[in-house]
């Protein structure tokens, strides 16, 4: 056999190899996201149990959730994102009586290769407001954390260095944003509050995000839930 059929041969060879590898890791990650998706909308008696015993309510999935809020961090169903879901949810009332939904929020994202889904989770955590509010949002600054700018908002900055260095804030009124941004809750962010960046006003809700599952256990969110609570009380009633 001549050097050239041999060579070719082995071109095939891997051709069809990788032609395979290819199909297999397609399939593997179809399989992967069904399974995971079927998984997370499982009941789980780990947290309905602890849910109980600080007198929340737990359930394993909320599909009014996943289209509640737009923007951050947020995604709708698309050609590249689906498998969206709102699952392993918690609702109960804050230390200092308000309303809140705990929950993770999930979805499966295309890759360079669109066959090949990402697993994407976000911990969202939503308290409600006694009452309506502009829009504000604080982030931090840094790659991956670009604002897509809706068409009445504006970034404001409030003057002091460290906190705008650090943080990026955006409004749907710069008035509003002066007065819930005062010093002390800005040296507040900073420090402490620092647990519950990003967060979003949304009408009468308040978000803040996290990546990852929601906690299985009562110390996590007994933490994010006091944070939100002493946000919540500086801002205008």
């Amino acid at each position: 056999m001549s050097t050239a059929a041999t060579l070719l041969i082995v071109i095939g060879a891997l051709v069809i190899a990788l032609g395979v590898f290819y199909g297999f890791s397609i399939v593997l990650s179809k399989v992967s996201s069904r399974i995971d998706s079927q998984r997370d909308a499982r009941p789980n008696p780990q947290i309905s149990a602890w849910a109980s015993a600080n007198g929340w309510a737990y359930r394993p999935e909320a599909p009014e959730l996943v289209g509640r809020w737009a923007g951050q961090p947020f995604v709708t169903s698309n050609y590249r994102q689906s498998g969206i879901k709102a699952v392993q949810v918690i609702d109960g009332t804050s230390p200092c009586g308000r309303a809140f939904c705990s929950f993770t929020f999930r979805y499966t994202k295309a890759t360079i290769n669109k066959y090949v889904k990402d697993n994407h989770r976000l911990w969202v955590v939503a308290l409600r407001l006694s009452t309506t509010l502009p829009a504000l949002s604080i982030y931090q600054r840094g790659f991956g954390n670009h604002i897509a700018h809706a068409s009445d908002h504006t970034l404001f900055a409030t003057g002091y260095q460290p906190f705008d260095q650090r943080y990026q804030v955006e409004t749907a009124d710069q008035g509003f944003a002066a007065t819930v941004l005062q010093p002390q809750t800005n040296l507040w962010l900073l420090g402490p509050g620092q647990s519950i960046v990003p967060f979003r006003i949304v009408g009468q809700d308040l978000l803040c995000w996290h990546s990852g599952e929601a906690p299985n256990g009562t110390p996590a969110l007994a933490a994010q839930l006091a944070a939100l609570d002493e946000l919540a009380a500086a801002l205008p009633h």
